[in-house]
């Protein structure tokens, strides 16, 4: 949990500009039963998490979606990633995501942090998220900053989680609902400029 808060923390700094956000409620109670789910009771935080690990043999990379909030409301919603040997060290850089659902490829620009790489997801994302909860088949390509790519064929049980969370973000229309961690409109624009989401059907 304060991993995850840490990183949305990044990115908001990273971002560099706060507004007053418009707080929207947002029941978490709704999410309680489901994988991935827990809640903080010292920190009166909720999050979701759903992951794609995918092992090698001398380490792993996983993809992972997370929303996180409060009593009251959605604070962000996350797509994380990282490289890693088996010792735990960072392997790489993670650049680019590409994932095809069914037919439709989604292309994901990732911000570098410190030891992983994440996108802020927005209210823009839904499509994507939609296109990702509804596939019957997706895969992955990975492509690592100056290293490479690879292709990753999951299997409906090993992307289980992180298609359960895409649902749940969906369905509980959480983008739309998030503060964004209080970062202005503005900033979020050329944030998405930057870090740009794009979908070829």
């Amino acid at each position: 949990m304060k991993r995850f808060l840490s990183m949305l923390m990044t990115l908001v700094l990273l971002c560099g500009c706060f507004a007053m956000a418009e707080v929207k409620t947002f029941d978490y109670k709704v999410l309680e039963g489901l994988d991935g789910y827990s809640y903080d009771k010292f920190e009166k935080m909720w999050s979701l998490a759903g992951e794609y690990r995918i092992k090698a043999a001398d380490g792993y990379i996983f993809v992972a979606l997370i929303a996180l909030g409060d009593k009251e409301s959605v604070q962000g919603v996350m797509l994380t990633a990282g490289v890693y040997k088996s010792d735990g060290s960072i392997y790489g850089t993670i650049d680019k995501i590409e994932i095809l659902a069914d037919d439709t490829l989604i292309s994901i620009k990732m911000m570098p942090l410190e030891g992983q790489q994440a996108r802020l997801l927005t209210d823009t994302s839904a499509e994507a998220l939609r296109l990702i909860s509804e596939a019957k088949e997706i895969s992955f390509k990975i492509a690592l900053k100056n290293a490479g790519s690879g292709t990753f064929d999951p299997t409906a049980d090993e992307i289980a989680d992180f298609v359960q969370a895409a649902k749940a973000i969906i369905e509980n229309n959480m983008l739309s609902l998030s503060t964004n961690a209080g970062i202005d409109s503005e900033a979020i624009e050329k944030f998405e400029e930057t870090y740009p989401i794009t979908i070829e059907k």
